[in-house]
């Protein structure tokens, strides 16, 4: 990118969290199988540098602590604003129908505000789909990444839930790394056919258990 980085705001990014990756709902499994048929506008919480934002950018928009991620962003052309989530989502009420926080929920301190952040600016019915680390199997490198400030269990998921006005669809761990996500980016592997093989690892017991995914609407 050409425009000139000031000092990150978080100094353990690396150039490698700052690459762009131009993705299709053909190319990203974890894109096709949760947000490719969710409902828009879509907000990406901890968008850095817009990678999934750049997949349907007119119906995408995206927040990031990182103003260094959003210089990017902006350079893209994507529709994308620092904030800080500790303070709160500087968006209107009711104004998405889908809300992606991935692996972002751990790096705040008031995990419960955040949450009601988010069904805040969700319609009523709104999907949220976010991951986090589970702490029961997480537990040995989870400090390893010193941002990493509030761990999660699917225990304390479902009652931020319960908390902050959402009803829990699914809560459970990943598939195991299996290289399904890396043959379907690669374009070895149609995602509908990707997709029929991560459902069957998943009934195969084949979990990445270190990893929690929760599917949830707001109340």
């Amino acid at each position: 990118m050409s425009a000139e980085r000031s000092e990150p705001v978080s100094v353990y990014l690396s150039e490698h969290h700052y690459q762009v990756i131009d993705m299709t709902p053909a190319s990203d499994l974890h894109y096709f199988i949760y947000l490719a048929d969710a409902p828009r506008p879509l907000l990406d919480v901890g968008c850095n540098v817009g990678n999934l934002l750049a997949i349907d950018p007119e119906r995408s928009v995206g927040v990031d602590v990182d103003p260094n991620a959003i210089a990017v962003c902006r350079e893209r052309g994507l529709q994308a604003s620092v904030a800080n989530l500790d303070e709160g989502l500087p968006l209107e009420d009711a104004s998405f129908g889908t809300v992606h926080c991935r692996h972002v929920i751990e790096h705040v301190r008031e995990p419960l505000a955040l949450m009601r952040e988010m069904r805040r600016v969700l319609r009523p019915g709104g999907l949220l789909v976010l991951l986090t680390p589970d702490f029961r199997h997480a537990y040995r490198t989870f400090y390893d990444d010193h941002t990493h400030i509030r761990p999660q269990t699917a225990e304390s998921m479902r009652r931020l839930m319960l908390d902050s006005g959402f009803e829990a669809q699914i809560v459970r761990h990943e598939v195991s790394r299996v290289g399904i996500r890396q043959l379907v980016r690669r374009g070895k592997l149609s995602p509908g056919r990707g997709q029929l093989l991560y459902d069957a690892a998943y009934r195969l017991g084949m979990r990445q258990r270190k990893t929690l995914l929760v599917l949830a609407r707001a109340v």
